[in-house]
């Protein structure tokens, strides 16, 4: 992520995705015993700091382009870096009703059909995270709760959502967070990036955990007397079919309000 960051030659993006890569690194580490004299969190956050150097030689051929344009960009150019003109930047943000465009992306309608007015990029502020990777979301409730989950590998992403939903769409914590240094000077909606791909991972953590457990459903028991002519696939194909079926009900359900909207 830090390699394609760097490649990307944006200094916005660079910085959106260090947030992200910093609060996962950081939730990593402390998920752990600090172990003898924080040996553990020291070997943990000396390999990150590994990983973050071969990011940064992998996308060498890119960072003298990228601190070039990071003198050109709106970021040094533009935005205003004083507090006056980052608290007035910082007053602007999404609405929370935005949100429903995480499940149906044209619900509000879009620039090019001269249906949203103002000056955002509809690409940029029409957010999208899927009714598959929400969907998810639930199921890493369900694990979570029955504990049958590691919490240190959910819980950066879930911080990572919640800090990138403020940026993006609050209007009291997310004001102060928007004037910080750095914050103040990127376009806030374009955090959005981070909760798509927070959401995307806990999702996948939750659909990971339901195929474990049809798997494990599959796994006959030694105390289990079956007849011969049991079907061992029959659980997988009525958890997949409930599944299925969902998805089904749900996309109608969004053609359905699209097209009646």
């Amino acid at each position: 992520m830090w390699a394609c960051a760097l490649l990307g030659g944006s200094p916005e993006f660079f910085f959106i995705g260090a947030v992200c890569t910093g609060i996962w690194s950081l939730g990593l580490i402390v998920g752990k015993p600090p172990g003898k004299g924080g040996r553990t969190w020291v070997l943990q956050a000396g390999g990150l700091v590994l990983a973050g150097v071969v990011g940064t030689l992998i996308a060498a051929v890119q960072l003298l382009p990228f601190f070039e344009s990071l003198g050109l960009s709106h970021i040094t150019t533009i935005r205003p870096t004083d507090f006056a003109g980052a608290l007035t930047r910082a007053g602007s943000h999404l609405d929370s009703g935005m949100m429903l465009n995480w499940i149906m992306p044209r619900w509000w309608g879009q620039v090019y059909d001269q249906v949203l007015g103002g000056q955002n990029l509809p690409n940029e502020t029409n957010g999208y995270v899927g009714q598959i990777a929400l969907l998810g979301v639930p199921l890493l409730a369900v694990a979570s709760f029955r504990r049958q989950i590691n919490l240190r590998f959910v819980l950066p992403w879930l911080v990572v959502a919640i800090v990138c939903c403020v940026v993006v769409y609050d209007d009291q914590i997310g004001t102060w967070i928007r004037v910080l240094p750095g914050f103040s000077q990127t376009v806030n909606y374009r955090f959005f990036l981070g909760i798509a791909f927070a959401f995307l991972m806990l999702g996948a953590f939750g659909w990971d955990w339901l195929a474990r457990q049809i798997d494990n459903a599959r796994q006959p028991k030694a105390s289990d007397l079956e007849p011969p002519e049991s079907d061992p696939t029959a659980p997988r194909n009525r958890t997949w079919g409930l599944a299925g079926l969902t998805l089904a009900i749900l996309t109608g359900l969004y053609l359905l309000a699209h097209w009646a909207g």
